[in-house]
């Protein structure tokens, strides 16, 4: 198994600092290769983090390789601070809008999922941003009970 030592001074991994790039073909090769994406010095999994981080970076490959390696879960929340899911981030994301449909349109990324006190669903996150291709494209799919 592939085991990238590397380790931040913060204690992210090889695969949190390629996602918050978008540097798909990185990520997936460090997933393909059964990268100990936990690192063994660290019982905290980066899995939350490292897809967040590729939210936040706008790369859909990189959320995919991330999704598809198993290595997270689109409606995971919980190693993500207050309950945020990669959706909340793609939402806040101005260049979100693509993330956000591969979210909830292949991965089943939930598009009314609560962050944890009070602080609001991806639609709310996306019109506090004044982000309106999410507010349109998440709207949309809560009508239709996506």
């Amino acid at each position: 198994m592939l085991s990238p030592p590397f380790r931040s001074f913060y204690g992210f991994s090889a695969l949190h600092w390629a996602s918050s790039v978008g540097a798909s073909k990185i990520v997936s090769f460090l997933t393909e290769s059964s990268a100990d994406i936990a690192g063994e010095e660290n019982d905290e999994s980066d899995d939350g983090g490292a897809l967040l981080a590729a939210a936040y970076a706008g790369s859909p490959d990189a959320v995919v390789a991330l999704l598809r390696s198993g290595a997270a879960n689109a409606s995971d929340a919980s190693s993500a601070p207050d309950g945020v899911t990669a959706l909340h981030v793609a939402a806040w994301r101005g260049g979100g809008a693509e993330v956000a449909r591969l979210l909830v349109d292949e991965w089943s990324a939930a598009p009314d999922a609560e962050a944890a006190r009070g602080r609001g669903t991806p639609l709310e996150w996306a019109v506090r941003r004044g982000n309106l291709q999410v507010v349109k494209y998440l709207a949309e799919a809560m009508l239709r009970g996506t």
